[in-house]
């Protein structure tokens, strides 16, 4: 069976069980947004390593070099939020041709370092690598997070309530216009901008720890995708309310100017790197009100969690919504 045949989730089930499960300093092994390995008695050090491959995951011809190093490393870094951690140091490995310019090289390790550096974690050190293939690059993200209370994607219990931080599809919304040559008008920039320069949320992260919160995801392969990886971690349901997802207006626009479904891009896009998450409903009002006073970051509750399996998307009137995007397969999308 080629991997195009089993998919990246098929993959990552065999890669578990050829690694066996975590013990010892490794608390957290395959299949979380990172890994988590002892520290000591109140830390955990958290570990991501990401790639980023041209013509895979960017298109040089619509980022800067330094826009490509920045990419890169900030959706590393929202994973180590999807834990509930701080960053504080970044690798980077860039594989990159010989005849590139050397200023070309420069400006995509300053723009790692930077995005980096933005966040509590520096430049720490790497490797780079001659080759004749794409432009890659390869960026590790080491973080600390409270020990026992890192966010896991097999926390989700039923009963919870599902929520999820800012607006979704704006990142496909961007990519839709930069494949379309929509460039101009202020709705367009924000779409670009928000697909080209993703925000971690990392000092959410921390306020869900604070709130007690046990269970998360970082929203990289899109909403559906990645909810049935918390649904499976968890052993659990999840029922999203169509109607709650949370849409900008500047994806609204662009959707109708290009005659597209926004909710179709907010459940199946991806790289919106939002954070979706669980809670007690009864501490959802207090932590939505919290991430907007405190953060001014917009927080949805979008549905609940239920015993069962898998994902439901449900319409106001309980008919069950089947958008076609399904999120990103490192494999079949290839």
């Amino acid at each position: 069976m080629r991997l195009r045949d089993a998919g990246e989730l098929e993959f990552i089930r065999l890669l578990r069980a050829e690694a066996g499960a975590a013990d010892g300093s490794v608390l957290v092994g395959i299949g979380d947004d990172a890994a988590v390995l002892a520290c000591s008695e109140t830390e955990s050090l958290l570990l991501k390593c990401d790639a980023a491959v041209a013509g895979q995951h960017f298109r040089r011809e619509w980022f800067t070099p330094a826009e490509i190093g920045a990419r890169a490393t900030l959706g590393a870094i929202s994973d180590i939020a999807a834990m509930g951690g701080r960053p504080v140091a970044i690798l980077l490995t860039l594989l990159i041709s010989p005849d590139e310019e050397l200023a070309t090289a420069r400006e995509i390790v300053r723009g790692a370092a930077e995005a980096g550096a933005g966040f509590g974690a520096p430049l720490a050190g790497g490797e780079t690598v001659g080759t004749s293939g794409p432009l890659a690059l390869d960026v590790i993200v080491a973080g600390f997070a409270p020990r026992g209370r890192e966010l896991r994607r097999s926390a989700a219990r039923p009963g919870e309530a599902l929520l999820v931080s800012g607006t979704l599809g704006d990142s496909a919304a961007g990519l839709a216009c930069l494949e379309r040559g929509v460039t101009g008008d202020a709705a367009a920039r924000y779409a670009i901008s928000r697909h080209k320069r993703p925000q971690p949320r990392v000092a959410l992260g921390q306020l869900l720890v604070e709130f007690g919160v046990r269970a998360a995801i970082d929203l990289s392969d899109g909403l559906l995708r990645d909810a049935r990886h918390l649904a499976t971690e968890s052993g659990a349901a999840l029922v999203i309310e169509k109607e709650a997802l949370p849409l900008s207006p500047e994806a609204r626009e662009v959707a109708s100017r290009l005659r597209q479904d926004a909710l179709v891009w907010a459940t199946g896009g991806g790289e919106d790197f939002e954070l979706l998450f669980t809670a007690e409903p009864s501490a959802a009002p207090s932590l939505i009100a919290a991430a907007s006073e405190r953060l001014g970051l917009p927080v949805t509750r979008i549905g609940t969690v239920e015993a069962g399996a898998g994902v439901r998307v449900v319409a106001a009137d309980g008919a069950e919504w089947p958008p076609a995007a399904e999120g990103w397969d490192q494999f079949r999308r290839a």
